[in-house]
């Protein structure tokens, strides 16, 4: 969902980030509700061309369903190769 929101923003297109590479690591979940759960997200997207660009995505997911609410998309690094 992040690469989808990043995509639509002009951020990233397809076939210039290497899938293989990316990363994605839970910083942080906190219960809001009987059943619900805050969670945030860090995902690296590595280009070939050897930029990063990073973000951090937040959404809410239950034991019933991942995915409870929109996705809040955060960009927070790009780097670019020297």
């Amino acid at each position: 969902m992040t690469f989808v929101h990043l995509k639509n923003a002009g951020v990233l297109v397809n076939d210039e980030v290497d899938f293989g590479r990316t990363s994605v690591q839970q910083i942080a979940s906190q219960r809001i509700g009987r059943d619900l759960y805050r969670q945030v997200f860090k995902i690296a997207f590595h280009l070939k061309d050897g930029r990063l660009v990073q973000a951090v995505a937040v959404s809410d997911a239950s034991k019933e369903e991942c995915s409870m609410s929109g996705v809040t998309v955060y960009r927070i690094a790009g780097s670019y190769p020297e």
